[in-house]
C-alpha cells in the first residue's frame, strides 16, 4: 500500500509560518524593528503639525474556526474548535469572542433547505448532537435560548463533515489593505482601502492602547470608532485624551461581543521610533 499524503489548506500554512516567524522575532528582539521599520511610516512627532502611522497585519490574528465531523453513518454530528496538526493541538476557541449576557452561540444543521437549531455552543467544549446526514453546518449568535430561525450573525460555516470558516476570509485576506491615520492634536483621521468584507454583523472597530516601555499594552484600550464597511473609507475622531505611550489597532468585533476590545486584532500601528525599544508612540 502506498503512504496516504495528507494536504494542509493554503491558509493555515501561511498562518502557522508568520506565527512561528513573529514568536522567533520576538525572542530576538527584531519584531517591532522589522515591522516598523519595514511597513510603518512617521512624520512629526510633535502636536503642532500632524503625523501619519501606517497599520501593518497583525500575524498573529486567529480567525473563529470550528472543526466537524460525522460519525455513526451520518446520524451523530460533532463539532469542536480544537485542530490537530500531526502532533501538535491547536485550539482556536479564544477567537470566539465572550459574548454579551443574553447571547450565545448555537449550531445549526441544514437539511433540505431548512436550518434545525441543535443548540447552544461553547467554545473550548466538543459538541455532540443526533442528526439526520446533514449538507452543512453554522454556528451563529442567538439571543434566545431557543431560537425558531437562524439570526443573520453566522460566525463560522462550512459542509457537514468539514471545517467550519469565518466567512471566506484567511490569514492572507488582510494583508492587501492599506489603512493610515493621521493624528493632529486631539484628532485622528484613519483612511482605508481593500478591507475585505466581514461575515454576519461582524464590524471593524479601532482603538488606541495605552504602551508600557517595550511597546506592550498598558492599559484598557479606548476606542476611537467603528470602521463603515469594508472597501474603501475614512473615521474621523475627536477630542481623544492620548496617553502618553499608545499605539492603535483594529479589531473585528462580533454583534454581541461583550464590552472591550476582542482578541481578533487584525491590524496594528507603531511609529517608526519605536524601533529603538521605547514601544509606542509616546508625547
Amino acid at each position: 500500500m502506498g503512504e496516504s499524503i495528507h494536504t494542509i489548506p493554503t491558509d493555515f500554512v501561511m498562518f502557522y509560518w508568520l506565527l512561528d516567524r513573529r514568536e522567533k522575532m520576538i525572542r530576538e528582539g527584531t519584531w517591532v524593528v522589522a515591522v516598523t521599520a519595514a511597513l510603518m511610516s512617521c512624520g512629526d512627532h510633535g502636536h503642532t503639525e500632524s503625523h501619519k502611522m501606517a497599520f501593518a497585519f497583525e500575524p498573529g490574528l486567529r480567525l473563529p474556526t470550528a472543526y466537524s465531523s460525522l460519525e455513526d453513518d451520518g446520524a451523530t454530528l460533532k463539532v469542536t474548535t480544537t485542530m490537530q496538526m500531526g502532533t501538535m493541538e491547536h485550539d482556536l476557541s479564544a477567537a470566539f469572542e465572550p459574548l454579551q449576557e443574553g447571547a450565545g452561540y448555537r449550531v445549526w444543521a441544514l437539511k433540505g433547505g431548512t436550518w434545525a437549531d441543535l443548540g447552544a455552543f461553547e467554545p473550548g467544549t466538543g459538541f455532540e448532537a443526533t442528526v439526520d446526514s446533514p449538507e452543512a453546518v453554522s454556528i451563529t449568535i442567538e439571543t434566545s435560548e431557543a431560537p425558531k430561525t437562524r439570526s443573520a450573525d453566522v460566525v463560522v460555516e462550512g459542509d457537514a463533515g468539514g471545517t467550519l470558516t469565518f466567512g471566506d476570509l484567511g490569514a492572507t485576506s488582510f494583508t492587501p489593505a492599506a489603512i493610515e491615520a493621521e493624528i493632529s492634536e486631539d484628532t485622528v483621521t484613519v483612511d482605508y482601502t481593500g478591507l475585505p468584507a466581514l461575515p454576519g454583523g461582524f464590524q471593524y472597530q479601532v482603538w488606541y492602547v495605552p504602551a508600557g516601555e517595550g511597546g506592550e499594552a498598558a492599559g484598557d484600550a479606548v476606542s476611537l470608532g467603528t470602521l463603515e464597511g469594508a472597501g474603501d473609507g475614512s473615521l474621523v475622531a475627536e477630542d481623544v485624551s492620548w496617553p502618553g505611550s499608545y499605539f492603535l489597532s483594529i479589531s473585528i468585533e462580533s454583534p454581541e461581543g461583550a464590552a472591550g476590545r476582542s482578541a481578533l486584532t487584525c491590524y496594528v500601528a507603531e511609529h517608526e521610533d519605536s524601533a529603538s525599544g521605547t514601544g509606542g508612540h509616546g508625547h
